[in-house]
């Protein structure tokens, strides 16, 4: 759809230009449909219903529309339920970094090389993780990378204080990039959604995501696409002009271009066995059979529709494609932030062409939580001593950081007492040394206390 503008007036005109493809080589016809969106401001990059479940993706793109990169990738249900979707973040290499179900599930990559990766399973509360490691360049592996080069020489180097000041966190959020285009010639309009602690602190670990209506039109809510550009902080942008004329096959060769990117090597397509080897790996042969477990397979068994996609595009597989500029001079944005541990805040705010968008804030007064809860290294091996570390969001003067462990092979440790946090203090550590044994389990506990209460755990396999 165009929008166009009359006065004050908005205007919705048809712009769908269907283009059937016929197939090719004595392949069977496809029923499956494509729509690219080819305004430069619009941070979508293309839809599409692959074996019934409509895919929609994300990214940057040039001046002409053109996508450069995918950052993200919605997958939602055949029958279209908002409690089965899935979103994927995706990093500028191409790599998956975070799956978040809507559940409020996530499961977060860490890549230690070109194929090997440490996946960490979330849930939805946030208070317990699971991790472990998978390698998709050969069959599921027995052994576990190493990650640590020498033992105990990460420990070594660390303070033996057990607090410290807290430094700048690191992103979870999904992907990473602006999603502005680059030298758009005006055809958008930039907006920030900044989620803060009640004293302004930013929060790291949130997501945002929200949808946006062109002012006076009906039934034309659209997804838009938040990127974290530093923690807490979220950049987005509307489109406010039409698109310039291009091609359909440019854009569709723009798509494949990008897409290829993600869909390389062994991850291009997850069967079966692949994806219970990789839940296996990180949640553990007891959680087999769980809520948890079919979340992990469900999230890798959408993956390979996200790559299917290239694979019809390539193959002259779509049979039929078009265009979409749906672009506005107002709009009512609507966003969500969302943390595991502290919540839900929404606001909603009016977006006009030729005016700055105001900042949207939310923020999350009289709450704290423990943040992150992991060891250095991240995955230790047998003989490994590690350093458990946890930070916590919005807590100060009047909390306390309590860290404790306990191994299934009854080896226990604990600080000695909670560490009092403060305005520059929001972290606590604890060495503690390796098992001497394949096969030991260690948890890991920590509790914030004070005006407000959190608990966390996770465990790690020797």
């Amino acid at each position: 759809m165009i929008v166009v503008t009359a006065g004050a007036a908005l205007v919705l005109q048809p712009s769908c230009r269907p283009i059937t493809s016929e197939a090719e080589g004595g392949r069977a016809p496809s029923s499956a449909e494509i729509t690219y969106y080819t305004n430069p401001g619009d941070a979508r990059v293309a839809s599409i219903v692959v074996e019934g479940r409509p895919i929609t993706y994300f990214g940057s793109k040039d001046g002409a529309g053109i996508v450069q990169h995918i950052h993200r990738v919605i997958v939602d249900s055949a029958d279209r339920d908002p409690a089965k979707r899935a979103i994927y973040g995706f990093a500028p290499n191409g790599n998956p970094t975070t799956v978040a179900l809507a559940s409020g599930e996530a499961i977060l990559l860490s890549w230690t090389g070109l194929a090997r990766a440490i996946l960490t399973y979330r849930s939805a509360d946030g208070q317990s993780e699971s991790r472990g490691a998978y390698d998709f360049s050969s069959a599921p592996v027995s052994g576990r990378p190493k990650v640590a080069t020498e033992r105990s020489s990460r420990v070594a180097a660390r303070r033996t204080a057990l607090e410290r000041a807290a430094p700048e966190q690191k992103s979870d959020s999904a992907g990473t990039g602006s999603l502005v285009a680059v030298d758009d010639g005006g055809r958008s309009n930039p907006g920030v959604v900044d989620v803060q602690c009640g004293d302004g602190s930013p929060i790291s670990e949130v997501s945002v995501t929200g949808h946006v209506v062109p002012a006076n039109v009906v039934d034309e809510k659209s997804d838009l696409a938040f990127t974290e550009s530093r923690p807490g902080h979220f950049d987005y942008s509307l489109p406010i002009a039409p698109a310039p004329n291009a091609r359909v096959s440019t854009f569709r060769s723009g798509l494949s271009r990008a897409l290829g990117v993600l869909c390389t090597g062994t991850l291009t397509q997850f069967g079966e066995t692949t994806n219970h080897s990789v839940c296996l790996a990180m949640l553990g042969a007891p959680a087999a059979g769980t809520a948890a477990f079919a979340a992990c397979r469900a999230s890798f068994a959408a993956y390979g529709l996200v790559c299917r996609t290239n694979v019809l595009l390539t193959g002259g597989g779509i049979a039929k494609e078009s265009t979409s500029d749906l672009w506005a001079t107002e709009y009512e944005v609507t966003a969500v932030a969302r943390h595991a541990r502290l919540g839900q805040r929404e606001v909603k705010l009016t977006a006009r062409a030729g005016q700055p968008i105001p900042p949207a804030v939310t923020q999350y007064t009289g709450a704290a939580a423990i943040s992150r809860l992991t060891t250095l290294p991240i995955d230790p091996e047998v003989e490994d001593d590690y350093v458990v570390e946890a930070a916590t969001l919005c807590a100060s003067d009047g909390y306390t950081l309590m860290l404790s462990m306990r191994g299934s092979d009854e080896h226990a440790a604990a600080l000695p007492e909670p560490v009092p946090l403060s305005a520059t203090v929001r972290e606590a550590t604890l060495s503690v040394p390796g098992a001497i044994r394949s096969g030991v389990t260690d948890k890991i506990t920590a509790v914030l206390s004070g005006p407000t209460s959190d608990r966390r755990e996770t465990s790690i396999v020797f």
